[in-house]
């Protein structure tokens, strides 16, 4: 990064640096950054205390360790839908580490993949090999294999009452084929003109109900520095706009081109200052809760709905539905339009 994290901390502040990778997701990633702005003179070896140093430096090799874990039990799995005539779509962190100079930096979680119409004969399989089957929620099933939690998506956007998603899941369904695959496996990465698309709305959610992170971020730099030559931003700029994301885009590329060195000419991309500051510390101090590792569902959405009342001023400013017409749809959703079936 041209102007990357490590600049605006002092080099007394290792401690505050290592507790912000931490909340950000930025573990491995950041201490990558440490250990190169030492090597090259930037930042001073001694002012590193050597407890940290060591705990740090533990923290980012297990990062590593589950990474490539992860990818070798996903690529097996990959293998065993493939047998069976599936085919296998990574979404969100495994695809989106693809984009990174080091993939296996780039902290993930779950696998999360998504099969098309063999969504239900992929979750029969997995039960016959012997993994866990949890029907979950209509959105995704949950898949344990060998101790991987495979999310097996059945749509990739919140449906539930939300027509203007419904039209939006349509047209990525018409864009998410490739031919692409990650590392020569049986994992295929989805279209260019998906990924930014996708990537943005998850974001997008992300931030109107809890908070986005700076991991986030970096994953929509590297992104377009990648595939800049690949994406239609004409056309990427168009559903941003029918989606209700163009503000919330802009402001995002004006924070990556400000602190992540982003170049975006000649691409076509919007930026705006007007609320990326306001993003920027909602970013960096985490101002809203997290529903990330409830598992019960009503104690989710009591979370979320927290954050939509405490932060409203993301749907009344940034996106371009009010709170509370935003609510309206929720309940209705809950209520009214539970019965979401495959194909729409």
């Amino acid at each position: 990064m041209s102007s990357n994290i490590v600049d605006f901390l002092t080099t007394s502040n290792f401690q505050q640096l290592f507790t912000l990778a931490k909340m950000q997701g930025l573990t491995a990633f950041i201490w990558n950054e440490v250990m190169k702005n030492i090597e090259q003179g930037k930042l001073d070896r001694s002012s590193l205390p050597k407890e940290l140093k060591l705990r740090w430096a533990l923290a980012a090799e297990n990062i590593v360790k589950q990474y490539n874990k992860r990818k070798e039990l996903s690529f097996e799995f990959a293998d065993v839908m493939a047998s069976r005539g599936i085919e296998v779509y990574s979404l969100k962190g495994l695809s989106l580490s693809q984009y990174y100079p080091r993939p296996e930096l780039r902290e993930c979680g779950d696998f999360d993949c998504w099969m098309g119409d063999d969504f239900q004969r992929a979750n029969t399989l997995a039960a016959e090999i012997g993994a866990k089957y949890d029907p979950y929620d209509y959105r995704h099933s949950q898949i344990s294999y060998k101790g991987l939690t495979i999310e097996n998506h059945r749509f990739f956007l919140v449906l539930r009452g939300n027509s203007r998603n419904k039209r939006l899941e349509k047209y990525l369904l018409k864009i998410i084929a490739s031919e692409k695959k990650i590392d020569g496996s049986n994992i295929h990465l989805p279209s260019s003109q998906f990924q930014a698309m996708f990537t943005i709305l998850h974001m997008m959610h992300h931030f109107l109900y809890e908070s986005i992170n700076l991991r986030h971020l970096l994953d929509w730099k590297y992104l377009v520095e990648k595939e800049r030559d690949n994406v239609d931003w004409k056309e990427f700029n168009s559903k941003c706009v029918e989606a209700g994301v163009d503000k919330f885009v802009a402001a995002i590329n004006h924070i990556c081109i400000e602190h992540f060195g982003l170049d975006i000419n000649g691409i076509g991309l919007t930026t705006d200052a007007k609320y990326a500051n306001k993003i920027w510390e909602d970013t960096l101090y985490q101002n809203a809760l997290h529903s990330s590792g409830i598992e019960n569902s009503w104690q989710q959405r009591y979370v979320k709905l927290k954050n939509v009342i405490q932060q409203r001023w993301k749907f009344n400013e940034v996106y371009n539905r009010s709170m509370l017409y935003s609510l309206m749809q929720t309940a209705n959703g809950i209520l009214f339009d539970k019965d979401v079936k495959f194909p729409l």
